[in-house]
């Protein structure tokens, strides 16, 4: 689903199995390439599982502890009234993440993930909406 113009929007994603990498956060359609990892476009601003928030112009290292094991739990706080994002890992909220100040109008959810990994999404069923995977 859409998440456009206003709007405060939170989803969790449970790693189930955990992979090589993995990439939670939000993309915009245009000039999204699913067959390429989210991290690494222009189009793209997601929390890797290495603690580093990634988008090629705005990226942040460390900006929480890696998140690499089974059960870990990623809330992803997209607040577009501000065009701002930030994240939960754990149960432990991180700031905004102050690179990604100026967020499109109109995002996708988005996780990628490698090989056997898998992920479980939670939505809160007033604001719940499909999650683009790229496997």
């Amino acid at each position: 689903m859409l998440l456009e113009n206003i709007g405060i929007y939170e989803w969790d994603v449970i790693i189930e199995k955990v992979c090589t990498w993995s990439w939670v956060g939000v993309c915009a359609s245009e000039n999204f390439n699913y067959g390429e990892v989210a991290g690494t476009q222009f189009s793209g601003w997601v929390l890797g599982s290495n603690g580093s928030c990634c988008n090629p112009g705005n990226s942040l290292n460390n900006y929480c502890p890696p998140f690499h094991y089974d059960g870990a739990k990623i809330t992803v706080h997209l607040d577009i009234n501000r065009r701002t994002c930030s994240f939960t890992v754990n149960g432990t909220k991180y700031s905004e993440v102050s690179a990604w100040n100026n967020l499109p109008s109109k995002l996708y959810p988005v996780v990628s993930l490698k090989y056997p990994g898998r992920f479980r999404d939670e939505f809160d069923c007033k604001k719940s909406f499909d999650v683009i995977l790229h496997i």
